[in-house]
Parts: C-alpha cells; structure tokens; sequence
C-alpha cells in the first residue's frame, strides 16, 4: 500500500535560532544540542535557549573546516570534535579546546581508565579510518588502531571494551587502556546504519539486521525486504518503502516519494526521513513538513520528535 502525506502538522513548541547549522543535532539529558564551528545552542522544548561562542569576537577562527560531528556528554561537560584535530569541551564554568590526534566527523566517548588513577581518555573514531586514543587532561596520544575502513558510528563503550563499526561491515572490539583489538567480526555485508541501544549495537547490512553483545558472536536476523539505507530502529528499501523495528519485528510503515538526504530515524509507530527541504513522516498517522532549505537529520528528545532546518529553525512535534 501506498500512504500519501500531505498533511501539515502543528509543533508542540519550537525557537529560531539565526544560526546555521551543520553539526548533527543530538540529545543529551533533556536537551537539544546543535553546533557550528562558530557557536553552539542547547535547547530544552518550552525553555530559553542557550547559546555557547567557540570563539571570541576579533579572534582568528581556531576551526578551519566546518563541524558535522555530534555532541557526546559526560560529567556534566559537552564534547564537539572537529576535523581540525580539536575537541571543543563546554563546561559549566568554561569553554575549553582541547587537542586530540584525530580528526573527526563522528562524535567522541570517554573512558575512565581502571589502571590508572585519574586517568580519562578521549575515544575518537579518525577520519582516516583509525581509532585514537588521548589522554584528557594532556592531550598526549596514549594509542590508536590499525587503519580501515571508514567508521560509520561513533565508538562505543560496552563494558570493558570500545566497539567501533566499519562501513566495510567489520565490527571490532578493543581494550581501552591499552587500544589491544579483542574481537572482530565481519559481517555479511557493507553497513548501511549502526547504533547502539539495551546493550546491544545493532546494525543493518542490505539483506540483515546483526545485534553485537561485544562478547558473544553476533546474531542475525534476515530483512523483509532489501534494505538502501538505514538509521536508528528504520531502514529504507531500494523502491522507497519504510520498515521500522517494534517488539523485535521490522514493519512496513509505507512508502515515500522523495530522495533521502540525510539519516531517518523510528519516531511513534512511524518512519521519520529527510528528503531535502521536505521532512516526511510515514506511517499511520503521517505528514510532511516543507521549508526553504534543507532538514537535518531529526532526533528524539525523550518522546519528542525535534526537526530541525540547517538555518536553524528548530521545531518539536509530541506522538
């Protein structure tokens, strides 16, 4: 069957930024963090925004390249890697640049060393298909990884280990205090998406959803239909059909005209996907949402679904 979406839908709260926008909108707590290499907001639906300069007024720009990474938060501190080698770090009291060996498009983790008191670590997924690790407090390269295929998430922690996935379909494990590879498995396929939820990464391939305990081989379940694209808990077929994950099951939500511009996401019982200046929601009770420039990709703020424009236009939508 086919669902069309035409239907507009009223926000359920929403704030003008003046700002663009180029780093990947992500939730942390109970707020919406965006970015540029300029400055940074955080919203909280209802609230006053937040703004954060990355630089002073007059200053010469430390950020050559624009940001994409998302933002990754830990002990009541923000994290922004940059391609320049830069870890933009916002506190409560400060914002501070720190240096690490790799440049990113991804979004850092941390670790708390369990050999060295007082040591933390800053987990970079590299640009040139590496995995660094540095020390916080010095920015001295404690190890990194051997180089490969590009990464198509962030690393993640799980356990007493780091997991990174490939885009080649090449899941690896490693120790974090000593960036010693512990597991690696490789899948039947390119992966299309990967994210991590319940302990699990999960991943689709074009014929498979995988699930990685980071102990256990990994286990894999057949799609319904072959998948082209894929993000959190939703995959898109190559005749623009929409699956979503619930209760273990993938479900056919309907179809879409449109060509995907950035990654979808499951948001409701729907399938939430990014085409250009068009945002479509398909499912039972879909709608599109149309504007003047281009959408980010969506994220949920707890159940939430926030669409966001590059012109910083941000607007949330309840189930």
């Amino acid at each position: 069957w086919f669902l069309s979406v035409d239907l507009e839908r009223s926000s359920s709260g929403s704030a003008q930024l003046a700002m663009t926008i180029t780093a990947k909108p992500t939730v942390i707590g109970d707020r919406l963090w965006v970015a540029n290499r300029q400055q940074g907001a955080a919203i909280i639906p209802g609230k006053s925004v937040e703004r954060f300069a990355f630089e002073n007024p007059g200053a010469s720009n430390f950020a050559g390249q624009p940001m994409y990474s998302g933002a990754y938060g830990y002990a009541n501190k923000v994290y922004f890697p940059t391609r320049d080698g830069i870890v933009i770090r916002i506190g409560n009291k400060a914002i501070e640049r720190l240096a690490i060996p790799a440049r990113c498009d991804l979004a850092i983790t941390t670790f708390e060393s369990e050999l060295i008191v007082g040591r933390r670590y800053l987990i970079a997924a590299g640009l040139d298909g590496v995995l660094y690790a540095s020390d916080e407090s010095t920015s001295v390269a404690v190890w990194k990884g051997s180089q490969g295929s590009p990464f198509i998430s962030p690393p993640i922690i799980m356990g007493d280990r780091i997991v990174v996935a490939r885009a080649n379909g090449l899941i690896e494990s490693y120790l974090p205090d000593d960036g010693k590879l512990i597991d690696q498995q490789q899948l039947d396929g390119p992966l299309l998406s990967a994210w991590y939820e319940n302990g699990l990464l999960h991943g689709i391939t074009y014929t498979s959803h995988w699930r990685y305990s980071g102990l256990q081989p990994s286990e894999r379940t057949a799609l319904p239909q072959e998948a082209k694209s894929g993000g959190n808990q939703v995959y898109l077929t190559p005749d623009n059909r929409a699956f979503i994950l619930q209760n273990k099951t993938w479900i056919d939500v309907g179809k879409f005209d449109g060509r995907v511009s950035a990654q979808p996401l499951a948001w409701a019982g729907h399938a939430v996907i990014p085409c250009g200046t068009t945002m479509i929601i398909v499912g039972p009770q879909g709608f599109a949402l149309t504007g003047s420039v281009e959408y980010l990709a969506p994220a949920l703020l707890g159940n939430q679904l926030a669409i966001i424009t590059q012109a910083g236009d941000v607007n949330f939508y309840a189930p």
